[in-house]
């Protein structure tokens, strides 16, 4: 009974399929996401810039809050086109295309925040399959937390890049770069903030 309860409060704020259009607020660049009392923030650390004709941006979820919070999973994510959700999936994979997470197989692993701690995930996606569109924001969740985080496109951008029909999400990791054993932020990224 609680089990489902608690299925129903997750369900209750995910994200809908691409099938269902839904009108999502602006937001400002950095938003939260309710993490028991805590909260976390969800932010973009950076990209790899063109992979081969993939694009690879670094995610950091940030512990704003008094006390620890436990995590593991992939982040879903998806886009805003014109304050509509974009038709791009996301699907979780060990190892983004082009993004090496030091993973291979077997579930994500828990990751213990603590407050003023960072954890990350990559999100990878195509920056040359048609179609391209103009991709406003983004929308973060992390199951199980309650609610959501709506990222903008950087100023870098002119929008987000990813093309065709979906991004490859990593598993939320501990420390600030998206892979264990954790690397220095130099060596995976071009440019960011």
């Amino acid at each position: 009974m609680i089990a489902n309860v608690l299925a129903a409060m997750v369900f209750a704020v995910a994200i809908p399929s691409s099938a269902h259009a839904e009108t999502v607020p602006a937001a400002s660049a950095t938003s939260s996401l309710l993490c028991g009392a805590d909260h976390l923030s969800v932010t973009w650390r950076g990209s790899t810039g063109g992979l081969a004709g993939h694009s690879g941006d670094l995610f950091w979820i940030r512990n704003a809050g008094r006390s620890q919070c436990v995590l593991r999973g992939y982040p879903i994510v998806r886009f805003v086109m014109h304050g509509r959700l974009a038709p791009l999936t996301s699907s979780g994979v060990p190892s983004p295309l082009g993004r090496p997470t030091g993973l291979r197989k077997g579930p994500p692993p828990v990751v213990r925040l603590a407050p003023g701690a960072v954890a990350s995930f990559w999100v990878v996606g195509s920056d040359v399959v048609t179609p391209c569109r103009t991709l406003s924001s983004m929308v973060v969740v992390v199951r199980p937390l309650r609610g959501r985080a709506v990222i903008v496109a950087p100023s870098v951008y002119s929008s987000w890049p990813f093309c065709g029909s979906g991004v490859t999400v990593s598993p939320i990791l501990p420390g600030m770069s998206g892979s264990v054993p954790a690397v220095a932020i130099r060596d995976v990224i071009s440019f960011g903030p």
